[in-house]
């Protein structure tokens, strides 16, 4: 399968001051730590093969320079929502269910590696620790993993960190459990426990669609 062209990165970023009027349990999760600047910084510094850095977010933070580097995108959560479904679901302040559409990016490559606004990098980092190929690459597996037969994805639980992933594995995942990734969509305050990129991770794993190192 040809594929192999450049891989993107992709984060998630909220900062709605009316937050807690909407998702008072959630609010924790969203105060604003001031770390996103300084993970940028760390993504530009030690990964210089990354092609494209696309920040879905509501609102872009006010520091953002995007044209500091012609290669920092900014995507409002509009752009990438499902005219059906996007009066029923938008505002969202759940990252789940933001992170249910980040495949649907205009432009974005078909390999992308998706970071949290509070995962930095320490050192320089190669493609090839995130991809071999076009298969993602893990370095650690757990042993047992649900089979792709079950009817609940996303039991898995994986380490925290960057998850590397193709537009291809989430389209094939979200295909097979459509009810289950429209729940998501809709949750505007995140009362679902397992991340989509969890099932994204454990369908990769056990379809052996992953590298194992």
């Amino acid at each position: 399968m040809a594929m192999e062209e450049g891989v993107d990165l992709v984060t998630t970023w909220t900062h709605n001051p009316d937050l807690s009027v909407y998702c008072r349990r959630t609010y924790n999760r969203h105060r604003n730590l001031h770390t996103f600047r300084f993970a940028l910084r760390s993504w530009l510094r030690f990964l210089p093969w990354i092609s494209n850095i696309w920040i879905v977010t509501d609102r872009a933070p006010c520091w953002l320079n995007a044209s500091a580097a012609s290669n920092i995108h900014v995507v409002l959560h509009r752009e990438i929502w499902p005219d059906a479904v996007a009066e029923r679901d938008l505002p969202t302040f759940n990252s789940q269910a933001i992170e249910t559409h980040l495949h649907r990016i205009p432009g974005l490559n078909e390999r992308f590696i998706y970071f949290n606004d509070d995962m930095m990098v320490g050192k320089p980092l190669s493609m090839l620790n995130f991809f071999e190929g076009n298969a993602p690459v893990f370095s650690k597996l757990p042993k047992k993993y649900p089979p792709v037969a079950s009817a609940a994805p996303g039991r898995l639980m994986l380490d925290h960190g960057p998850y590397p992933t193709t537009i291809s594995i989430i389209k094939e995942v979200q295909s097979k459990w459509t009810a289950w990734f429209d729940a998501h969509s809709s949750d505007r305050c995140r009362k679902y426990l397992a991340p989509p990129f969890w099932a994204y991770q454990w369908y990769a794993i056990a379809t052996g669609a992953v590298s194992r190192r």
